[in-house]
């Protein structure tokens, strides 16, 4: 059995917490250890898996617990210090994103990593999304032929909502470039491979003084694409990705408020959908309180990384190696956006 140590079931490790849950009924797998400094996540966590160990802190988890692995959930800051100290430990370890917010960071990441010898993983969740996964089996089979241009969208209002606000403290969250952004630039990296930063604007919050919105243009070969992410300050806007696509024989849009088709038309005033083929998994999973088809892209990407564990196999999507590239590449993007931020 693997034993799972959980660090930060707060927001987004909540969706970690219940599909590791619904993996159970699959994998001989637990949560034994949970650590959080708020009580109350603890609480919640514990209506999940009753039997974990409480730990206050992650530090304290790390320190004490006997586990095999070790999901890293807590806000961004705190990433790089607990997923060192996890590869130090011997553990294998997922990091939600982003990996870490400095080059130094990823340096001391990529080091431990080595050491180890353990296996790793970033939630680029974005990879395991089938609107995304679809995006990068028509660019690579050339359904419509060649990329021309690519425009991308990443949209929320300012979320406020976190924890003592860690989102609206730079050196926290990286800002909007660090948070959402990096979601659609690794995306892009993906499909694309080596991108080159053509352009960057960027607009700041009066209040905070720190990044809300980034326009990029990246060169990805033969073709432009335009990024971009933003925190409106309207607490109220909706969360909206999107992307739209020209191609040598036609024109793709997704945009998530109106649904999870991909609409598509071509030059002979042809067009249609692609839509998500039915989930092969068991949408209801009560006992982990949730419907797996919610957020089906965090089951996808923990059943991969535990695959990857159990079965001894190289990690092809969402690598510690590849993410901390995104890292990188976004650190060069805020700084330029800070530079021509009004």
């Amino acid at each position: 059995m693997l034993k799972i140590g959980f660090i930060g079931p707060g927001s987004m490790g909540s969706f970690h917490v219940r599909s590791l849950k619904a993996l159970a009924k699959e994998e001989d797998i637990e949560v034994t250890d949970i650590a959080d400094v708020r009580q109350e996540r603890l609480d919640w966590a514990k209506t999940i898996w009753p039997n974990a160990k409480e730990w206050h802190d992650g530090d304290e988890l790390l320190d004490n617990a006997d586990v095999d692995v070790v999901w890293v959930t807590t806000p961004s800051y705190l990433h790089a210090r607990f997923v060192i100290k996890a590869l130090n430990k011997g553990c294998h370890v997922f990091s939600e994103k982003p990996l870490c917010l400095s080059e130094d960071d990823v340096r001391a990441i990529l080091e431990a990593k080595r050491k180890s010898g353990k296996k790793a993983m970033v939630g680029m969740v974005v990879r395991f999304m089938w609107p995304y996964i679809k995006l990068k089996e028509i660019v690579d089979t050339k359904q419509f032929g060649n990329v021309r241009s690519i425009v991308m969208q990443r949209l929320s209002g300012n979320p406020h909502w976190s924890w003592n606000d860690w989102f609206n403290d730079e050196k926290k969250s990286g800002s909007v470039v660090m948070d959402l952004h990096i979601h659609d630039v690794d995306l892009l990296k993906y499909i694309f491979g080596d991108l080159k930063i053509e352009h960057v604007t960027a607009t700041k919050y009066k209040d905070t003084g720190m990044i809300n919105q980034i326009i990029t243009t990246f060169d990805i070969g033969d073709a432009k694409a335009v990024v971009e992410g933003v925190w409106h300050h309207c607490l109220k806007f909706p969360f909206i990705p999107s992307y739209r696509v020209e191609f040598d024989d036609a024109c793709i849009i997704y945009d998530a408020s109106k649904g999870e088709r991909i609409y598509w038309t071509n030059w002979n005033n042809e067009d249609g959908y692609f839509e998500q083929p039915k989930a092969e998994f068991n949408e209801e999973n009560k006992e982990a309180n949730m419907n797996i088809s919610d957020m089906g892209a965090y089951y996808i990407e923990d059943k991969y990384f535990i695959e990857c564990i159990k079965e001894d196999k190289e990690n092809e999507i969402a690598s510690l190696e590849s993410a901390s590239e995104s890292v990188l590449l976004c650190l060069k993007e805020y700084e330029l956006a800070k530079k021509s931020a009004k």
